[in-house]
């Protein structure tokens, strides 16, 4: 059985984002050969995005990176390495390439920026009808707090203590359709196993 380990930014993502990895590995791609690393290592947004740069164009801090994807491959005896930031309002599109360059020149694996946080793809698996009800808006990544916002539908809600179980209630195919950072991180699942993605769907 090979072994993939996470590398999160959030403390509630440390149990959430390996079940989720696992989720979307058995149960949508069907992949049986690959385990996810119960617990993911927790990395400081300090140390993932460099704030040296002007917002939204932030490149990851390489020396960072590379340090942290080389400690969970050897921690966790790991062939292959994802790692998971939130964008908030940076650009995935600059800094998911850049570190994911740093990620596969050490070991098989991918770097992914949720956006705008890992919340939004919880609200993403709300039912429209109820995001409408809630006053939210049409996209939840248009939406700057979105933890604040996974309030409407859970009360009080706390990413170290409600994340998990909304994380096992994900609707896998409505988020991946309507997202593109969760397609992303679907499809970087899926290279990292070697194997095809389900048609993404309308």
């Amino acid at each position: 059985m090979k072994r993939l380990a996470c590398i999160v930014e959030g403390e509630g993502e440390k149990q959430s984002f390996p079940r989720l990895c696992n989720r979307i590995l058995f149960n949508y791609l069907q992949v049986s050969d690959w385990r996810v690393t119960e617990a993911a290592l927790k990395m400081p947004r300090g140390q993932l995005v460099d704030g040296k740069h002007p917002s939204p164009r932030r490149p990851c801090v390489r020396k960072e990176v590379e340090r942290f994807v080389r400690l969970a491959q050897r921690q966790e005896k790991a062939q292959a390495v994802i790692v998971l930031c939130d964008a908030d309002d940076d650009c995935p599109a600059v800094w998911g390439p850049d570190a994911s360059a740093i990620v596969t020149s050490i070991v098989t694996g991918g770097a992914v920026m949720a956006c705008r946080e890992y919340e939004s793809w919880l609200l993403w698996s709300r039912p429209d009808g109820e995001r409408t009800k809630a006053g939210l808006a049409s996209s939840p990544e248009q939406i700057r707090d979105a933890k604040g916002a996974m309030a409407r539908f859970v009360q009080n809600y706390r990413p170290t203590a409600h994340q998990l179980t909304e994380t096992q209630q994900l609707d896998i195919p409505h988020v991946r359709a309507r997202s593109d950072s969760f397609d992303k991180l679907v499809r970087t699942l899926a290279t990292i196993c070697g194997v095809q993605p389900p048609p993404r769907g309308g």
